[in-house]
């Protein structure tokens, strides 16, 4: 068994010990901060530039030094580093981000929300739009709430899952327990009219 010096002369210390108490979990990066908005929305970059080209990670700092650079400009770099992100700031955001990182890969990328402007999107209406940007090779970037108050980017769908690219290391949505729009009776809320698909022009 070691021992050390101590100011009360020596004392033996145990092979083994660990201070906290078991089952006590650590805090990961981003479970306290609201910048899963920035996040979601270089991941939906990254995917899609993905097969033409593919964002190395200094690329990809430049995005989230460009998105942090919005924040300070608007002095809303506090409130959204602990509050998140409001619709407004959030679109301003992705279209920043956009315009950047068209200048990194040399591609003209487009921002649509093809539900923006509908009054009440259809549960059917919300899963078409996704499948059909997805279907496209167009990532979604979407606004969930409920039990998840967070920014993702839907990748993939089947019929009973949405599949997500996320900062959280989410993996899916079941279709079965999404409410859309104004309906929140269900475990996952998604806003339709935030819906945000990239594309590449051609």
């Amino acid at each position: 068994m070691p021992s050390v010096t101590t100011p009360n002369g020596p004392a033996q210390l145990p092979l083994q010990h660990q201070i906290g108490r078991r089952g006590e979990a650590s805090l990961s990066q981003g479970d306290l901060d609201g910048l899963c908005g920035l996040y979601a929305a270089i991941n939906g970059l990254r995917l899609l530039l993905a097969p033409v080209r593919q964002l190395k990670r200094h690329e990809s700092k430049r995005l989230f030094h460009t998105g942090v650079t919005l924040l300070i400009e608007h002095d809303l770099l506090p409130s959204a580093v602990v509050e998140g992100f409001g619709d407004k700031l959030w679109r301003a955001l992705v279209q920043r981000l956009v315009e950047e990182a068209s200048v990194i890969a040399d591609r003209t990328i487009a921002v649509h929300q093809p539900l923006a402007k509908l009054v009440r999107p259809t549960r059917s209406a919300t899963f078409a739009a996704i499948e059909v940007a997805l279907a496209a090779g167009q990532p979604v970037l979407a606004d969930l709430s409920g039990r998840h108050e967070h920014f993702t980017v839907i990748s993939g769908y089947s019929p009973y899952s949405l599949f997500l690219y996320d900062s959280g290391r989410l993996c899916w949505l079941p279709r079965a327990s999404c409410s859309i729009g104004r309906a929140r009776s269900r475990r996952h809320h998604i806003n339709p009219r935030s819906l945000t698909i990239l594309s590449i022009q051609a």
